[in-house]
């Protein structure tokens, strides 16, 4: 565990021991801690050394654990999905462009081949019908349930630890 000095909005500057950089007061989960005023000051620490540090209460050590499986969700979801060989984006724009062609696959006015940028935009997949668009849709949709299906059981562990040694165990390996 590393030693850390925070800035909470509401309680100043707290020294807080902590395995990951913290993200919520120690002292307030609510109270809004100031965006880049964390500082390691010391590493390893053992929470039995002396000194007024603030140990992070369960809750908000859960809460960490639950930032970082967030963050490790969004990475793996970051890496978009494969379709036909192809690997294509999951971003937000991404997502709203395949539901709207998915929700329209065999309205009239969509003509065929439907020209699809590749992840990075490296090249172009051509959807021959609305058969393959069906497929690239679903395909799409389960790579991102499945990321955040992951995601979720790993924060159910996380809510029935009832330690910070059971959080602990708890490695995302994903």
């Amino acid at each position: 565990m590393n030693l850390y000095r925070v800035y909470c909005e509401t309680h100043g500057w707290l020294q807080v021991i902590s395995e990951e950089t913290p993200t919520v007061c120690p002292i307030n989960e609510v109270d809004t801690l100031r965006v880049g005023s964390d500082t390691v000051l010391k590493q390893d620490v053992k929470t039995n050394d002396e000194g007024s540090y603030v140990e992070l209460s369960l809750d908000n050590y859960k809460h960490l654990k639950n930032s970082a499986i967030d963050i490790r969700t969004s990475e793996l979801i970051g890496l978009g999905y494969t379709f036909a060989t192809k690997q294509f984006s999951l971003s937000a724009n991404a997502q709203t462009n395949i539901l709207a062609l998915f929700s329209t696959k065999d309205h009239p006015a969509l003509t065929y081949p439907i020209s699809y940028n590749t992840l990075n935009d490296e090249e172009t997949y051509y959807i021959a019908n609305s058969a393959s668009l069906e497929g690239m849709y679903l395909t799409a949709l389960a790579t991102k349930k499945g990321r955040l299906d992951s995601g979720t059981a790993l924060k159910e562990l996380v809510r029935l630890a009832i330690n910070k040694a059971e959080v602990d165990a708890i490695i995302d390996n994903r």
